[in-house]
């Protein structure tokens, strides 16, 4: 007689999965000044401006990139990280190191009025600096998911904070 032996079969691989990186420069920048309740246009509308500087009201600078080409890339991915390289003006409030708040801001563009998510701290840039900076997860995560739809550089205290952003580019590093 024959006997019984039990069959097994092995599990289907699972796909390794990769990390892929990629850097989007900023399509363009805007500056919301809460004094007016506007947009700033002309010369201070091309850069972000983060602060007041002699008693011109407080400010918000927004860095704009092309989203939809940012979460295609995270799609249904895992961020890892992501950095921002930023690049201060080398003009515009003091000229020694000014501590840079970054935020997950609700506009597309520059127009309508900001909501900020995420307020961080992430590090000080001096004129004409140009450094990078690590993105925390939850602003990436509010991009992701749509909740955010560019970065500002924003204090709402602001004190010694004035600075013009005048280049800024995000590098992702997603797991799919």
């Amino acid at each position: 007689g024959a006997n019984e032996h039990p069959s097994y079969r092995d599990a289907p691989a699972v796909p390794a999965k990769s990390i892929y990186t990629q850097s989007f420069g900023a399509t363009g920048f805007g500056t919301y000044q809460y004094a007016w309740g506007n947009w700033a246009s002309g010369e201070w509308g091309n850069r972000a401006i983060q602060g007041v500087w002699n008693g011109y009201g407080n400010k918000a600078g927004h860095i704009f990139f092309n989203m939809s080409s940012i979460r295609s890339f995270i799609g249904s991915g895992t961020i890892q990280s992501a950095t921002i390289t930023l690049t201060r003006r080398q003009a515009g409030g003091y000229s020694s190191a000014t501590n840079i708040y970054l935020n997950g801001s609700s506009v597309s563009s520059a127009a309508g009025t900001p909501s900020y998510s995420n307020h961080t701290l992430i590090g000080s840039l001096s004129w004409g600096e140009r450094k990078t900076f690590t993105v925390p997860n939850s602003i990436m995560l509010n991009i992701k998911n749509g909740i955010s739809n560019s970065l500002a550089c924003y204090s709402s205290t602001y004190s010694s904070a004035y600075a013009e952003i005048v280049a800024a580019t995000l590098t992702i590093k997603v797991k799919k």
